[in-house]
């Protein structure tokens, strides 16, 4: 089990107010959180090397005015590899994630709170406006 309280020790965030600490985070499918999609793929990175991301976690987009950030970094007792994204629009396509096997990861920012995805290959996408076609900003 995995708590805001151990996410927010380490990578350096605070906790949201509303909030608990000691709340276990979610294991969900798929990740929607601000300006940040996580879906399964089969797709594998072909242009960046994977990287091991250590428990500070990844930086994978910053919001506006340097605030919001979203960080992807390991539960407890978990590993994940991270490769940037090249492959499309910069502003949408942030990388590849994969959890290894029985680890689960966490995307994490101060207004958000945390939400962890099981172990798989994701693609990490930043979200556009079905009306404008613009990238999402949080």
């Amino acid at each position: 089990m995995t708590t805001y309280a151990d996410i927010a020790t380490r990578t350096g965030t605070t906790i949201p107010e509303h909030l608990l600490a000691q709340a276990e985070i979610p294991v969900l499918p798929r990740v929607i959180q601000g300006d940040v999609m996580i879906i399964p793929t089969t797709d594998t990175p072909r242009r960046t090397k994977p990287i091991p991301v250590g428990s500070e976690g990844v930086n994978v987009v910053q919001g506006d005015i340097g605030r919001n950030r979203h960080i992807l970094s390991p539960g407890l007792d978990s590993s994940i590899v991270w490769a940037p994204g090249v492959v499309t629009d910069p502003d949408r396509d942030y990388g590849h994630l994969t959890v290894t096997s029985g680890t689960a990861v966490l995307t994490h920012t101060g207004e958000h709170g945390s939400v962890a995805v099981p172990e798989g290959t994701y693609r990490v996408l930043g979200q556009l406006d079905p009306q404008t076609r613009r990238r999402v900003a949080d």
